[in-house]
Protein backbone atom coordinates (compact mmCIF):
# COMPACT_ATOMS: atom_id res chain seq x y z
CA UNK A 1 0.00 0.00 0.00
CA UNK A 2 1.10 2.96 -0.83
CA UNK A 3 0.30 5.91 1.58
CA UNK A 4 -0.13 9.77 -0.02
CA UNK A 5 -0.76 13.28 1.40
CA UNK A 6 -3.75 15.17 -0.03
CA UNK A 7 -1.22 18.53 0.66
CA UNK A 8 1.30 17.23 -2.18
CA UNK A 9 -1.09 16.71 -5.34
CA UNK A 10 1.95 15.89 -7.36
CA UNK A 11 5.20 14.64 -6.87
CA UNK A 12 8.35 16.27 -8.44
CA UNK A 13 10.59 13.84 -10.91
CA UNK A 14 13.93 13.64 -12.38
CA UNK A 15 13.79 16.42 -15.24
CA UNK A 16 11.68 18.95 -13.27
CA UNK A 17 8.21 17.13 -14.44
CA UNK A 18 5.11 16.87 -12.04
CA UNK A 19 3.95 13.86 -12.25
CA UNK A 20 0.41 13.18 -10.78
CA UNK A 21 -0.06 11.05 -7.54
CA UNK A 22 -2.80 8.79 -9.96
CA UNK A 23 -0.31 8.28 -12.69
CA UNK A 24 2.56 8.00 -10.25
CA UNK A 25 0.95 5.18 -8.57
CA UNK A 26 0.20 3.01 -12.24
CA UNK A 27 3.67 3.08 -13.19
CA UNK A 28 4.71 2.11 -9.59
CA UNK A 29 2.66 -0.60 -9.81
CA UNK A 30 2.74 -1.99 -13.42
CA UNK A 31 6.64 -1.72 -12.91
CA UNK A 32 6.31 -4.02 -10.19
CA UNK A 33 4.22 -6.24 -11.96
CA UNK A 34 6.92 -6.66 -14.72
CA UNK A 35 9.60 -7.09 -12.68
CA UNK A 36 7.57 -9.93 -10.79
CA UNK A 37 6.43 -11.52 -13.92
CA UNK A 38 9.97 -12.00 -14.70
CA UNK A 39 10.83 -15.26 -16.52
CA UNK A 40 13.15 -17.79 -14.05
CA UNK A 41 13.55 -19.75 -16.95
CA UNK A 42 14.80 -19.38 -21.12
CA UNK A 43 14.91 -22.51 -23.37
CA UNK A 44 16.20 -22.36 -26.80
CA UNK A 45 14.80 -25.58 -28.98
CA UNK A 46 16.64 -27.21 -31.41
CA UNK A 47 13.99 -24.98 -34.20
CA UNK A 48 15.80 -22.27 -32.92
CA UNK A 49 12.34 -20.82 -31.01
CA UNK A 50 12.74 -19.67 -27.59
CA UNK A 51 10.39 -20.34 -25.02
CA UNK A 52 10.71 -18.19 -21.38
CA UNK A 53 8.93 -18.53 -18.83
CA UNK A 54 8.23 -19.88 -14.98
CA UNK A 55 9.68 -23.51 -14.36
CA UNK A 56 7.40 -25.66 -12.82
CA UNK A 57 9.48 -29.32 -13.10
CA UNK A 58 12.09 -30.72 -14.53
CA UNK A 59 12.99 -34.11 -15.07
CA UNK A 60 15.34 -36.68 -16.90
CA UNK A 61 12.15 -36.53 -19.59
CA UNK A 62 11.50 -33.05 -19.70
CA UNK A 63 11.29 -29.52 -18.80
CA UNK A 64 8.09 -28.41 -17.53
CA UNK A 65 7.42 -24.16 -18.21
CA UNK A 66 4.52 -22.14 -17.58
CA UNK A 67 4.46 -18.90 -20.11
CA UNK A 68 0.14 -18.42 -20.37
CA UNK A 69 -0.37 -21.97 -19.99
CA UNK A 70 1.98 -24.91 -18.61
CA UNK A 71 4.51 -26.03 -21.75
CA UNK A 72 6.69 -28.93 -21.87
CA UNK A 73 9.85 -29.26 -23.15
CA UNK A 74 11.69 -32.90 -24.09
CA UNK A 75 15.15 -32.81 -22.90
CA UNK A 76 15.88 -34.22 -26.25
CA UNK A 77 14.55 -30.83 -28.28
CA UNK A 78 16.39 -28.77 -25.57
CA UNK A 79 19.83 -26.76 -27.42
CA UNK A 80 20.17 -23.88 -24.19
CA UNK A 81 18.78 -23.35 -21.18
CA UNK A 82 19.41 -20.02 -19.18
CA UNK A 83 18.17 -18.57 -16.15
CA UNK A 84 17.85 -14.47 -16.29
CA UNK A 85 17.71 -14.03 -12.30
CA UNK A 86 21.17 -16.14 -11.84
CA UNK A 87 23.92 -13.69 -11.34
CA UNK A 88 27.66 -14.19 -11.44
CA UNK A 89 29.40 -13.28 -8.43
CA UNK A 90 33.05 -13.95 -9.17
CA UNK A 91 35.42 -13.76 -5.36
CA UNK A 92 38.86 -14.50 -5.51
CA UNK A 93 39.83 -17.52 -4.99
CA UNK A 94 41.97 -20.38 -6.33
CA UNK A 95 41.12 -21.83 -9.76
CA UNK A 96 41.75 -25.19 -11.24
CA UNK A 97 41.62 -25.55 -15.13
CA UNK A 98 41.34 -28.37 -17.21
CA UNK A 99 42.63 -29.38 -20.30
CA UNK A 100 39.02 -29.14 -22.08
CA UNK A 101 38.80 -25.59 -20.84
CA UNK A 102 36.22 -26.41 -18.05
CA UNK A 103 37.21 -24.18 -14.83
CA UNK A 104 36.24 -24.49 -10.78
CA UNK A 105 37.08 -21.73 -8.31
CA UNK A 106 38.19 -23.82 -5.32
CA UNK A 107 40.70 -24.45 -2.51
CA UNK A 108 43.52 -26.74 -3.81
CA UNK A 109 44.26 -28.37 -0.15
CA UNK A 110 46.70 -30.87 -1.90
CA UNK A 111 48.31 -32.96 -5.06
CA UNK A 112 49.40 -36.16 -4.24
CA UNK A 113 49.13 -40.14 -5.97
CA UNK A 114 48.67 -38.49 -9.65
CA UNK A 115 45.70 -36.81 -8.71
CA UNK A 116 44.62 -33.37 -7.28
CA UNK A 117 42.15 -32.87 -4.23
CA UNK A 118 40.25 -29.42 -4.08
CA UNK A 119 37.42 -27.71 -1.52
CA UNK A 120 34.50 -25.22 -3.33
CA UNK A 121 35.63 -22.07 -2.14
CA UNK A 122 31.41 -20.55 -1.35
CA UNK A 123 30.79 -24.45 -0.45
CA UNK A 124 33.18 -25.97 2.02
CA UNK A 125 31.05 -28.22 3.71
CA UNK A 126 30.43 -29.59 -0.01
CA UNK A 127 31.92 -33.23 -0.73
CA UNK A 128 35.85 -31.78 -2.19
CA UNK A 129 36.22 -32.48 -5.21
CA UNK A 130 39.38 -34.91 -6.92
CA UNK A 131 40.79 -34.25 -10.28
CA UNK A 132 43.07 -36.75 -11.91
CA UNK A 133 46.44 -34.58 -12.26
CA UNK A 134 46.67 -35.85 -16.25
CA UNK A 135 43.24 -33.88 -16.65
CA UNK A 136 44.59 -30.58 -15.29
CA UNK A 137 46.36 -27.77 -17.02
CA UNK A 138 46.29 -25.16 -15.06
CA UNK A 139 46.28 -24.10 -11.09
CA UNK A 140 45.78 -20.63 -10.33
CA UNK A 141 46.41 -18.65 -6.86
CA UNK A 142 43.40 -16.24 -5.67
CA UNK A 143 42.16 -15.24 -9.13
CA UNK A 144 40.99 -11.34 -8.89
CA UNK A 145 37.63 -11.05 -9.46
CA UNK A 146 37.74 -8.39 -12.45
CA UNK A 147 36.70 -9.84 -15.53
CA UNK A 148 39.73 -8.37 -17.36
CA UNK A 149 42.32 -9.34 -15.14
CA UNK A 150 40.58 -12.87 -15.15
CA UNK A 151 40.78 -12.34 -18.67
CA UNK A 152 44.28 -11.74 -19.08
CA UNK A 153 45.32 -14.07 -16.81
CA UNK A 154 43.61 -16.80 -18.64
CA UNK A 155 44.95 -16.02 -21.88
CA UNK A 156 48.45 -15.81 -20.84
CA UNK A 157 48.35 -19.29 -19.85
CA UNK A 158 47.58 -20.49 -22.99
CA UNK A 159 50.12 -18.62 -24.39
CA UNK A 160 52.82 -20.04 -22.91
CA UNK A 161 54.71 -22.34 -24.97
CA UNK A 162 54.67 -26.07 -24.69
CA UNK A 163 57.74 -28.41 -23.48
CA UNK A 164 57.79 -27.69 -19.87
CA UNK A 165 55.76 -27.22 -17.17
CA UNK A 166 55.77 -23.10 -16.28
CA UNK A 167 55.36 -21.66 -12.80
CA UNK A 168 54.89 -17.72 -13.00
CA UNK A 169 56.28 -16.12 -10.10
CA UNK A 170 53.97 -13.05 -8.48
CA UNK A 171 57.12 -10.52 -9.47
CA UNK A 172 56.08 -11.69 -13.27
CA UNK A 173 59.05 -14.20 -13.64
CA UNK A 174 58.59 -17.28 -15.09
CA UNK A 175 60.59 -20.85 -13.75
CA UNK A 176 60.35 -23.79 -16.66
CA UNK A 177 60.97 -27.42 -15.04
CA UNK A 178 58.64 -30.19 -13.69
CA UNK A 179 56.12 -30.06 -10.81
CA UNK A 180 56.60 -32.69 -8.66
CA UNK A 181 54.15 -32.10 -5.44
CA UNK A 182 51.85 -29.82 -3.37
CA UNK A 183 51.70 -30.30 0.33
CA UNK A 184 51.81 -28.03 3.72
CA UNK A 185 52.09 -24.66 1.54
CA UNK A 186 54.82 -25.51 -0.50
CA UNK A 187 55.10 -26.54 -4.26
CA UNK A 188 58.25 -29.74 -4.64
CA UNK A 189 59.63 -28.43 -8.03
CA UNK A 190 62.10 -29.81 -10.68
CA UNK A 191 64.08 -27.32 -12.32
CA UNK A 192 67.64 -26.08 -14.15
CA UNK A 193 69.29 -25.46 -11.07
CA UNK A 194 67.81 -28.89 -9.31
CA UNK A 195 65.32 -29.60 -6.67
CA UNK A 196 63.50 -27.09 -4.86
CA UNK A 197 60.78 -25.50 -2.90
CA UNK A 198 58.41 -23.12 -3.43
CA UNK A 199 56.19 -21.57 -0.96
CA UNK A 200 52.84 -20.92 -2.33
CA UNK A 201 52.93 -16.93 -1.66
CA UNK A 202 55.22 -16.71 -4.12
CA UNK A 203 53.06 -18.10 -6.85
CA UNK A 204 50.57 -16.46 -9.36
CA UNK A 205 50.20 -19.79 -11.07
CA UNK A 206 51.44 -23.32 -12.22
CA UNK A 207 50.83 -23.74 -15.92
CA UNK A 208 51.29 -28.10 -16.72
CA UNK A 209 52.87 -29.18 -20.25
CA UNK A 210 49.76 -28.75 -22.47
CA UNK A 211 51.57 -31.78 -24.59
CA UNK A 212 50.68 -33.82 -21.47
CA UNK A 213 47.60 -32.82 -20.55
CA UNK A 214 44.33 -35.32 -21.47
CA UNK A 215 41.20 -34.69 -22.72
CA UNK A 216 38.62 -36.99 -22.30
CA UNK A 217 36.72 -38.13 -25.36
CA UNK A 218 32.83 -37.43 -25.27
CA UNK A 219 29.98 -39.46 -25.87
CA UNK A 220 27.69 -38.62 -28.80
CA UNK A 221 25.48 -35.96 -26.33
CA UNK A 222 26.81 -33.94 -23.36
CA UNK A 223 26.26 -30.36 -21.97
CA UNK A 224 28.17 -27.47 -21.22
CA UNK A 225 27.17 -25.99 -17.59
CA UNK A 226 27.68 -22.61 -16.67
CA UNK A 227 27.39 -21.52 -12.67
CA UNK A 228 26.91 -18.35 -11.04
CA UNK A 229 30.15 -18.26 -9.28
CA UNK A 230 32.11 -18.66 -12.43
CA UNK A 231 32.75 -22.69 -12.98
CA UNK A 232 32.31 -24.39 -16.08
CA UNK A 233 32.48 -27.70 -16.44
CA UNK A 234 31.27 -30.40 -18.89
CA UNK A 235 28.70 -33.41 -18.17
CA UNK A 236 28.03 -36.49 -19.99
CA UNK A 237 24.69 -36.81 -17.86
CA UNK A 238 22.06 -35.00 -16.20
CA UNK A 239 19.81 -36.27 -13.63
CA UNK A 240 17.56 -33.76 -12.03
CA UNK A 241 16.43 -34.62 -8.43
CA UNK A 242 12.58 -33.72 -7.03
CA UNK A 243 14.70 -31.50 -4.40
CA UNK A 244 15.73 -29.24 -6.99
CA UNK A 245 18.77 -30.65 -7.39
CA UNK A 246 20.72 -31.89 -10.22
CA UNK A 247 23.13 -34.81 -10.16
CA UNK A 248 25.81 -34.38 -13.05
CA UNK A 249 28.33 -37.22 -14.25
CA UNK A 250 31.83 -35.64 -15.71
CA UNK A 251 33.99 -37.15 -17.99
CA UNK A 252 37.22 -37.01 -15.74
CA UNK A 253 35.07 -39.37 -13.37
CA UNK A 254 32.54 -39.36 -10.36
CA UNK A 255 29.23 -36.33 -9.68
CA UNK A 256 28.57 -33.12 -8.66
CA UNK A 257 25.19 -32.42 -7.06
CA UNK A 258 24.13 -28.97 -7.07
CA UNK A 259 21.26 -26.99 -6.48
CA UNK A 260 19.16 -24.98 -9.25
CA UNK A 261 19.59 -21.61 -8.06
CA UNK A 262 23.57 -21.96 -8.65
CA UNK A 263 22.98 -22.43 -12.74
CA UNK A 264 23.56 -19.36 -15.07
CA UNK A 265 23.44 -21.34 -18.44
CA UNK A 266 23.29 -24.74 -20.08
CA UNK A 267 24.26 -25.62 -23.23
CA UNK A 268 23.37 -29.10 -24.51
CA UNK A 269 25.32 -30.58 -27.59
CA UNK A 270 24.43 -33.80 -29.04
CA UNK A 271 24.52 -36.03 -32.46
CA UNK A 272 22.21 -33.71 -33.79
CA UNK A 273 24.11 -30.39 -33.10
CA UNK A 274 27.45 -30.38 -34.30
CA UNK A 275 30.79 -27.31 -33.30
CA UNK A 276 31.81 -26.13 -35.83
CA UNK A 277 34.95 -26.55 -34.04
CA UNK A 278 34.80 -30.68 -35.01
CA UNK A 279 35.04 -29.54 -38.77
CA UNK A 280 37.96 -29.05 -40.72
CA UNK A 281 37.82 -26.03 -43.04
CA UNK A 282 38.46 -26.79 -46.68
CA UNK A 283 39.71 -23.48 -47.06
CA UNK A 284 41.02 -20.10 -44.91
CA UNK A 285 42.15 -16.72 -45.89
CA UNK A 286 43.23 -14.04 -43.27
CA UNK A 287 44.68 -11.06 -44.75
CA UNK A 288 45.75 -8.24 -42.08
CA UNK A 289 45.39 -4.84 -42.55
CA UNK A 290 49.03 -3.98 -42.15
CA UNK A 291 52.09 -6.84 -41.70
CA UNK A 292 52.01 -8.84 -39.09
CA UNK A 293 50.46 -12.63 -39.09
CA UNK A 294 47.61 -13.87 -37.25
CA UNK A 295 45.18 -17.10 -37.04
CA UNK A 296 42.08 -18.75 -35.73
CA UNK A 297 40.86 -19.50 -32.37
CA UNK A 298 39.14 -22.49 -31.45
CA UNK A 299 36.80 -22.78 -28.52
CA UNK A 300 38.61 -19.11 -26.92
CA UNK A 301 39.36 -15.83 -28.30
CA UNK A 302 41.86 -14.45 -30.84
CA UNK A 303 43.16 -13.29 -27.47
CA UNK A 304 43.35 -17.05 -26.11
CA UNK A 305 41.01 -16.39 -23.31
CA UNK A 306 37.41 -17.63 -23.29
CA UNK A 307 35.09 -16.30 -25.33
CA UNK A 308 33.37 -13.52 -24.12
CA UNK A 309 30.49 -11.30 -25.61
CA UNK A 310 29.02 -8.15 -23.15
CA UNK A 311 29.39 -10.47 -19.93
CA UNK A 312 28.64 -13.66 -21.20
CA UNK A 313 30.54 -16.40 -21.60
CA UNK A 314 30.67 -19.69 -23.90
CA UNK A 315 32.38 -22.57 -24.33
CA UNK A 316 32.42 -23.39 -27.98
CA UNK A 317 33.20 -21.26 -31.03
CA UNK A 318 35.71 -20.20 -33.40
CA UNK A 319 37.49 -16.31 -33.18
CA UNK A 320 38.73 -14.55 -36.07
CA UNK A 321 40.39 -11.26 -37.13
CA UNK A 322 39.79 -8.98 -39.38
CA UNK A 323 39.99 -9.44 -42.62
CA UNK A 324 39.53 -13.67 -42.33
CA UNK A 325 37.38 -16.20 -44.58
CA UNK A 326 37.05 -19.27 -43.55
CA UNK A 327 34.78 -22.17 -45.59
CA UNK A 328 33.67 -25.47 -44.66
CA UNK A 329 31.87 -28.36 -46.75
CA UNK A 330 28.52 -29.13 -45.64
CA UNK A 331 27.62 -32.63 -45.11
CA UNK A 332 25.12 -34.70 -46.03
CA UNK A 333 22.55 -34.69 -43.44
CA UNK A 334 23.55 -30.92 -42.63
CA UNK A 335 20.37 -28.75 -42.15
CA UNK A 336 20.80 -25.16 -40.62
CA UNK A 337 24.00 -23.43 -39.27
CA UNK A 338 23.94 -20.73 -36.21
CA UNK A 339 25.58 -18.84 -33.93
CA UNK A 340 26.05 -15.80 -31.86
CA UNK A 341 28.26 -13.17 -33.24
CA UNK A 342 30.27 -10.18 -31.71
CA UNK A 343 33.37 -8.81 -30.42
CA UNK A 344 34.80 -9.98 -28.40
CA UNK A 345 35.12 -8.36 -24.56
CA UNK A 346 38.87 -8.84 -24.71
CA UNK A 347 38.65 -6.08 -26.64
CA UNK A 348 37.74 -3.99 -23.82
CA UNK A 349 35.09 -2.01 -26.05
CA UNK A 350 37.30 -1.15 -29.32
CA UNK A 351 37.35 -2.89 -32.42
CA UNK A 352 35.05 -2.55 -35.48
CA UNK A 353 34.13 -5.26 -38.02
CA UNK A 354 31.41 -6.89 -40.32
CA UNK A 355 30.28 -10.35 -40.23
CA UNK A 356 28.96 -12.28 -43.15
CA UNK A 357 27.75 -16.08 -43.87
CA UNK A 358 27.62 -17.07 -47.58
CA UNK A 359 26.26 -20.33 -48.62
CA UNK A 360 27.44 -21.73 -51.93
CA UNK A 361 28.95 -17.91 -52.79
CA UNK A 362 25.53 -16.43 -52.13
CA UNK A 363 25.74 -13.55 -49.05
CA UNK A 364 22.19 -15.49 -47.00
CA UNK A 365 23.27 -12.94 -44.02
CA UNK A 366 25.06 -9.71 -43.41
CA UNK A 367 25.64 -7.41 -39.97
CA UNK A 368 26.02 -3.93 -39.83
CA UNK A 369 29.34 -2.74 -38.46
CA UNK A 370 29.42 -3.82 -34.71
CA UNK A 371 31.93 -2.69 -32.50
CA UNK A 372 33.28 -3.60 -28.60
CA UNK A 373 30.31 -1.91 -27.45
CA UNK A 374 27.24 -4.12 -29.61
CA UNK A 375 24.76 -5.70 -28.37
CA UNK A 376 25.30 -9.72 -29.28
CA UNK A 377 23.59 -10.30 -32.31
CA UNK A 378 21.86 -14.23 -32.79
CA UNK A 379 21.66 -15.79 -36.38
CA UNK A 380 18.72 -16.51 -37.63
CA UNK A 381 18.49 -20.06 -38.69
CA UNK A 382 20.77 -20.32 -42.18
CA UNK A 383 19.54 -22.91 -44.49
CA UNK A 384 22.37 -25.07 -45.45
CA UNK A 385 20.01 -27.78 -47.44
CA UNK A 386 21.53 -29.16 -50.67
CA UNK A 387 24.34 -26.53 -50.36
CA UNK A 388 27.98 -28.33 -50.85
CA UNK A 389 29.79 -24.82 -48.74
CA UNK A 390 29.44 -22.87 -45.80
CA UNK A 391 31.72 -19.72 -45.13
CA UNK A 392 32.35 -17.03 -42.60
CA UNK A 393 34.05 -13.76 -43.32
CA UNK A 394 34.48 -10.92 -41.02
CA UNK A 395 35.38 -7.77 -42.85
CA UNK A 396 37.08 -4.53 -41.39
CA UNK A 397 35.25 -2.08 -39.85
CA UNK A 398 36.22 1.38 -39.12
CA UNK A 399 39.24 1.39 -37.16
CA UNK A 400 40.93 -1.26 -40.12
CA UNK A 401 41.92 -4.66 -37.69
CA UNK A 402 42.15 -3.30 -34.43
CA UNK A 403 40.85 -4.77 -31.24
CA UNK A 404 38.40 -7.04 -34.12
CA UNK A 405 38.46 -10.16 -31.61
CA UNK A 406 35.62 -11.42 -34.20
CA UNK A 407 33.52 -14.12 -32.26
CA UNK A 408 31.48 -16.76 -33.89
CA UNK A 409 30.27 -18.32 -30.58
CA UNK A 410 28.20 -21.42 -29.81
CA UNK A 411 28.76 -21.74 -33.63
CA UNK A 412 26.92 -25.30 -34.53
CA UNK A 413 25.73 -26.91 -37.37
CA UNK A 414 22.59 -28.95 -36.79
CA UNK A 415 21.41 -31.54 -38.74
CA UNK A 416 18.08 -33.30 -40.10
Amino acid sequence: MIAMSSASPATLVSGGTLVPPVILFFCLFFSSSVTAAEPDICVTQANGDEVCGKLESWTTEKLTITVHEKRSVPLTDIADVRFPLAKRRHQTSDWVVLGTGDCFPVSVVKVADDTLTAAWSRSPRRPELVFPLENVAAIIRQLPPAPAIRREWLGALTRLPPGNDVVRLVVGDDLSGEFTAWDNGLVQWQGSLGAMQLDLQRLRWIRFDPELTAKDKLPATWWTVMLVDGTRFTATECRPRPDLTIEWTLPIGGSLVLPRHEIEKLTRWSSQRQSLVQREPIETKLTPYLAGTRSLALDRSVAQSPLSLRGEEFAAGVSMPSRAEVTYRVESGDSVFRATVGIDDASEGTGSARFTVRVDDRVVWESEELTGRSSKVVLPSIKLDGAKTLTLFVDYGEFGDVGDLANWCDASIWQK
